[in-house]
């Protein structure tokens, strides 16, 4: 969620360019910025009103990589961060190329009024040839505003040097609603999750195996650890037996035959095969003994404007 703070006038990022990226998530912002300036991301916040984002630094050109937005609450709070903006920044629009129109149409009021270009990512998942091109070409005479197409994981000399051009000549995004479509959505292939038949057995699988794989797990240290404690437990068994009175032998070292069914029979070994299971269990069903888990701590209250 983005807050509101006030950043230092004497900052040195604010005597330089700033090109914020705003996008959906998923769209390869953070791969894009990446591969353009050769740089890792450091998280930082972004003056006037922003959470933590990652910031990119490219000669004179900073770029802001904001939060991926999923939801219609994180559009509102991107559109405040937007309009701290000064004169001489600008804005990146990416967008996927599976999901144009969609992106397009979610996307431009958020940036309405503000310099700067779209970029089209996961352009190699669209079937090249000259249709695609010039659907391109239509939507950028539409949006007034250059659009770039990329594969932001192998950024090309010639996609940066389109880029570049692009933002130094950056346009107000003048429409928030384009009446050219691109006219494709390009779904990703089904995993084998998503086989009719082969998707069941497999989920089945996934949720049966681990649980396989902790009992077997449990039972191994288990059978590692019996022998130890028997040997232990048998000294001081015969200890009891020898020196204890009967009262106190019937609770501790009881058998019946062969089978001891006191305290110290029963009860160690109780612990060495059920307490490798019980973490586990507590873990996966907190609800069941809320007393185990530690107290939540409240969360603090965000800073005032």
């Amino acid at each position: 969620m983005f807050t509101i703070f006030k950043e230092s006038p004497t900052d040195s990022i604010t005597q330089t360019a700033c090109i914020v990226v705003v996008g959906k998530e998923s769209v390869g912002k953070s791969q894009l910025i990446s591969s353009l300036t050769g740089e890792s991301a450091g998280e930082t916040n972004f003056r006037g009103s922003t959470v933590v984002v990652q910031r990119y630094r490219s000669g004179d050109t900073t770029y802001i990589d904001t939060p991926g937005i999923l939801r219609k609450s994180d559009t509102e709070t991107t559109k405040r961060a937007l309009a701290t903006l000064d004169a001489n920044d600008a804005v990146l629009l990416v967008v996927q190329a599976t999901h144009l129109d969609a992106d397009l149409r979610d996307m431009l009021p958020l940036v309405a009024g503000k310099r700067g270009a779209i970029v089209v990512t996961f352009w190699d998942k669209v079937q090249q040839g000259e249709a695609a091109i010039e659907a391109i070409e239509r939507l950028s005479r539409d949006a007034g505003v250059a659009m770039i197409t990329v594969n932001a994981r192998k950024l090309t000399v010639t996609d940066i040097s389109k880029l570049t051009s692009a933002m130094a000549g950056a346009k107000p995004f003048a429409k928030t609603n384009l009446t050219t479509r691109a006219g494709w959505r390009i779904e990703p292939s089904p995993g084998l999750l998503e086989h009719r038949i082969l998707g069941p057995m497999l989920a089945i699988c996934l949720l049966v195996l681990p649980a396989l794989a902790t009992i077997y797990g449990a039972n191994q240290f288990a059978n590692y650890l019996h022998p130890i404690i028997d040997g232990w437990m048998s000294h001081l068994i015969a200890f009891v037996d020898t020196t204890f009175p009967e009262w106190a032998r019937v609770v501790l070292t009881s058998k019946q035959g062969d089978f001891g069914y006191g305290l110290l029979n029963m009860g160690p070994f109780l612990l060495v095969w059920a307490l490798p299971t019980v973490p586990r269990a507590v873990t996966n069903c907190p609800r069941r003994w809320p007393f185990l888990l530690p107290p939540r701590r409240q969360p603090e209250p965000a800073p005032g404007c």
